[in-house]
């Protein structure tokens, strides 16, 4: 009977380890049948609390909570399950006894006989968990100094992170995270780099959650079947942690960091909008990110249309106003005769007063795509290539595919001497209707890559 019941711990501990809840559940349900003691019950009941059943978790573990005998594991799991119920009065009094049973199990000759210290010392995570759930920072941060010399998993370290980092204790956070072991906790980077931001009030406060990343809770994979989800994830600290890491990252793609950005601006409610205003002021962010970031804060009616907007440019505060501009034909014939008279200068290497010329012609109410590739162009002679690329990638959004619109992407990429980049760009472009001039350079362009 025990080598069935052992076989039974064996393969639900693994399923658990894995992430098959429903699996681990059934192994150890048919092992409690035949008689396995509280751990199995605990594990039983462990399996159920993370496929996010919580009134049939605490129905698991009733012989567990009314036995006399020590089991901090259970009451803590049992207080996780009453805060996500709404019962924290009693979720309290589970972790009390959950604080309780553990320092008594540390003396206990009784228990000792029937646990190893290593064994016991891992009931110190759900603890810190339970009281993490219950909002006590302080008591996490009290319990791990407490039993620092019984912590068996990394993870007691990262709870502590935690803890201090929503008591905005940011050095303190780095500090735990940065000892975490590699490559298991290879994240944890994105939380040291967010966490240093906070520090130096670049972005505005927010509460995290005692789990790692990749979790909507308790090991439930995030999905988003609906604007509720999205809505539900952008409010995550975790979620907001890797975003911001990303677009704080030199070698992010700035297009999918601003389309990440702009989600945690309108579905972060006030911390969004804090967000996007504070970012606003910050020089390692783009133009061309910054730019988004006032579309959004426009759209959710932070500022009119029209109002001036601070912003940080060139190491100065600015104001700038926004307007939605009116895209119009690319064949009218007045807007055309001004682009040429800029061609022309542009030619004559009068490259100052020919940008001059276009920037009024992109800046005012009228959007004009010629323009807008000209003065590109032009800037791209000059080497100022990040304001190049954000003029480019308008352009790419409004005409995704333009033979011209792309060969110019890919010189900018060649010109900053990403051929890789630049390859990806040039490999898309038909040169199809095209005339004779254009095919010669995209040839010529080619040939450096």
């Amino acid at each position: 009977m025990q080598e069935k019941i052992d076989a039974l711990v064996e393969k639900g501990s693994r399923y658990l380890k894995d992430g098959q809840f429903e699996r681990a559940e059934r192994a150890f349900k048919k092992a409690a049948a035949l008689g396995a003691g509280a751990s199995v019950v605990n594990n039983w009941a462990v399996s159920r609390f993370y496929r996010g059943d919580y009134e049939e978790t605490l129905r698991i573990l009733e012989p567990n909570l009314a036995s006399p005998m020590p089991n901090p594991f259970a009451h803590a799991v049992a207080a996780q399950c009453l805060v996500e119920l709404g019962r924290k009065d009693e979720a309290r009094v589970h972790l009390d006894r959950a604080i309780r049973d553990f320092d008594k199990g540390l003396h206990d000759p009784f228990i000792q006989t029937i646990f190893t210290r290593k064994a016991w010392g891992e009931y110190t995570v759900m603890i810190e968990r339970a009281a993490g759930a219950l909002g006590e920072h302080r008591l996490v941060l009290d319990l791990y100094r407490r039993w620092e010399q019984y912590h068996v998993l990394p993870e007691d370290r990262f709870l502590a992170g935690v803890a201090a980092f929503n008591l905005r204790r940011y050095r303190q956070a780095i500090s735990h995270w940065r000892h975490l072991p590699m490559p298991d906790w290879e994240f944890i980077g994105d939380y040291v780099r967010v966490a240093g931001l906070l520090e130096e009030g670049i972005i505005p406060a927010f509460p995290l959650e005692y789990h790692p990343p990749g979790a909507l809770s308790h090991g439930e994979k995030a999905s988003i079947k609906s604007d509720e989800d999205a809505e539900q994830l952008a409010q995550l600290g975790t979620t907001r942690i890797l975003v911001l890491a990303q677009v704080f990252d030199e070698e992010s793609d700035e297009r999918e960091s601003a389309f990440k950005l702009r989600g945690l601006i309108l579905l972060g409610g006030e911390w969004g909008v804090q967000l996007g205003r504070q970012l606003l002021s910050v020089a390692s962010i783009s133009r061309g990110l910054k730019g988004a970031i006032i579309h959004t804060l426009v759209e959710l009616g932070a500022y009119k249309e029209g109002e001036a907007i601070p912003i940080l440019e060139g190491g100065e505060m600015h104001e700038v106003k926004y307007r939605r501009t009116q895209v119009i034909d690319i064949l009218r014939s007045e807007w055309e005769c001004r682009v040429r008279e800029v061609r022309r200068q542009r030619e004559a290497g009068r490259i100052d007063e020919a940008i001059k010329v276009v920037s009024d012609l992109v800046n005012s109410e009228v959007f004009y795509p010629p323009a807008a590739l000209v003065l590109a162009t032009l800037l791209r002679m000059k080497g100022e290539l990040d304001a190049a690329y954000d003029l480019l990638s308008t352009l790419e959004e409004m005409m995704p595919g333009h033979p011209v619109i792309l060969f110019n992407i890919a010189a900018l990429w060649l010109q900053r001497g990403d051929k890789e980049r630049a390859r990806s760009y040039a490999s898309r472009i038909d040169p199809s209707g095209q005339g004779q001039e254009f095919r010669e350079k995209l040839r010529e362009l080619q040939s450096y890559l």
